[in-house]
């Protein structure tokens, strides 16, 4: 029934008469629909879920804030092979401000910063996540250890991580192409791709994961955790020999053509591409070179990255309304929608 539900209010997202974009809240079993994210966003309530549909989203004021615990979720970041449906992307500064904990965010692309408070005094956000969300700008966790639980899954990251000392941190399936900073303490990064260097960090874990090099882990690192990771431009065993951290079951020195199914440019100098392809090659050492003989990269683990980034929503492939009704007076509209497994 709840897909039935979900179904429904993407048809009705699509079947939009009056404007090129409208979005809906969902409170309880009430729907509302909104013209503008502005008025979206004064609106929302505790535990309200906003959907936004495929298109881009600003603010008159250029940026975005909430103190509500709420849920956003989008058509998805990545256009796949059907260029004719636009990402979901929002296009003013975000600011998450403290009593927005627990809120959830997916399948958006955030072209401008992410904050976690505007001040000190509003950056206490904890027990947030993130899934299929593509950030191009800097996400910045708090200003000094404010915030704690904060689960990135299947995200990419174009831009730096500034975790301000934050604590508990979670990113699973995920693509970084710059630095990630000043995480400090028990933080994983598991089954990710890692491009961009490691600085001012503490206390972390890096589990069945890809790296460009050693050097991505950079000297300004205390206290850290390396655990079956394939690496680029390094045999692990030497450039770690001296270390005092614990570097187990690691892979050197693999190919990019010869560790992903298609990715013919340098992925250091490249970054993320979404018409590559980071799937592991049979016959590649990362296959099974996991903990406990799982696969290493963005596909491994409990919750592999999905290919077209899409969310679990029930995504619209197409949509045609006419621009005028048939001889009955009836307007004829065709959508394309395609249920997802997860």
């Amino acid at each position: 029934m709840k897909k039935l539900l979900t179904i429904l209010l993407t048809l009705g997202l699509a079947i939009n008469l009056s404007a090129q974009y409208q979005m809906v809240i969902q409170r309880n079993n009430t729907t509302l629909p909104f013209m503008s994210i502005d008025s979206a966003f004064a609106y929302l309530q505790n535990n309200d879920t906003l959907y936004l549909p495929a298109g881009s989203f600003s603010s008159p004021s250029y940026k975005l804030t909430t103190s509500k615990k709420i849920h956003l979720i989008g058509a998805g970041y990545h256009k796949g092979s059907n260029d004719s449906v636009p990402v979901t992307s929002i296009q003013s500064t975000f600011y998450l401000l403290d009593g927005a904990d627990g809120s959830t965010f997916e399948g958006i692309r955030f072209t401008q910063a992410f904050n976690f408070g505007e001040d000190v005094a509003t950056a206490d956000v904890d027990n947030i996540s993130f899934k299929r969300c593509k950030f191009d700008q800097t996400v910045t966790l708090g200003f000094n250890a404010d915030v704690q639980n904060v689960q990135f899954s299947e995200c990419v990251f174009i831009s730096w991580v500034e975790a301000k000392n934050s604590t508990y941190l979670t990113f699973r399936n995920c693509f970084f192409n710059a630095q990630v900073r000043y995480t400090n303490g028990n933080t994983l990064f598991e089954n990710c791709i890692m491009e961009g260097q490691f600085n001012y960090n503490n206390n972390f874990t890096i589990r069945n994961s890809i790296l460009e090099s050693g050097g991505t882990i950079g000297g300004t690192n205390t206290t850290y955790t390396l655990q079956n990771c394939a690496f680029h431009e390094t045999d692990p065993d030497a450039y770690f020999a001296n270390s005092p951290n614990q570097v187990t079951g690691c892979i050197g020195l693999i190919t990019w053509v010869d560790t992903f199914e298609d990715c013919p440019v340098d992925v250091y100098s490249n970054g993320y591409n979404p018409l590559h392809d980071y799937r592991i090659k049979a016959g590649s050492p990362c296959k099974n070179g996991g903990v406990g003989g799982t696969e290493i990269g963005l596909y491994g683990g409990s919750n592999p990255f999905k290919h077209n980034c899409l969310p679990a929503n029930p995504h619209i492939d197409s949509s045609d309304v006419s621009v005028e009704t048939d001889e009955n007076g009836m307007l004829n509209i065709t959508i394309k929608v395609s249920a997802q497994e997860n």
